[in-house]
């Protein structure tokens, strides 16, 4: 019995050297694909991160001309509003000096303003050339004020248009 002990022993012995064998043999393989498998997705990684890295230098640099555009159209804005107060002061200016008349829709009632409700009134030159002065004044100024905001608006828009349109 001792003997078929020692000869199972033999063989599983030999058994398990020969697995270690196959084993190793087929690790070395593995380790050979593996290690060129590795390589490529080591290889496709650095692609990816250089791609990522171009993206986002390209953001950066759209990024950039969009707020450089941005700041060009607020500027543009703010000198527009300041053309614009300009404008009304000179406009001004014209209505009280008569180099500048307004339209007859802009004068009032004139037959009113002709028949004085007392005589106080009477004696008191008319407020209400000062006020239509004024509010043709105020016109120019919010209409110069509101055309330079819409040209800033289009500036900006047309600015970044123009960056989305250069991403695609």
């Amino acid at each position: 019995m001792t003997r078929f002990y020692v000869i199972v022993a033999l063989i599983v012995f030999a058994a398990g050297i020969g697995a270690s064998l196959y084993w190793r043999g087929h690790r070395s393989g593995y380790a050979a694909g593996f290690a060129a498998e590795k390589s490529a997705y080591d290889k496709h990684l650095e692609a990816d991160r250089l791609a990522q890295l171009a993206a986002q230098v390209d953001a950066r640099r759209k990024e950039y001309q969009l707020s450089t555009a941005v700041a060009a159209a607020a500027k543009s804005y703010e000198q527009g509003k300041a053309d614009a107060e300009s404008a009304a002061e000179k406009t001004l200016a014209d209505l009280r000096s008569g180099t500048v008349r307004l339209r007859q829709q802009w004068r009032g009632c004139e037959a009113a303003a002709r028949v004085p409700a007392t005589a106080a009134a009477a004696a008191e030159p008319d407020g209400f050339d000062r006020l239509r002065g004024t509010g043709a004044s105020d016109l120019v100024r919010i209409v110069g004020a509101c055309q330079a905001q819409v040209d800033g608006l289009k500036t900006a828009l047309i600015a970044e248009r123009s960056a989305s349109a250069g991403a695609q």
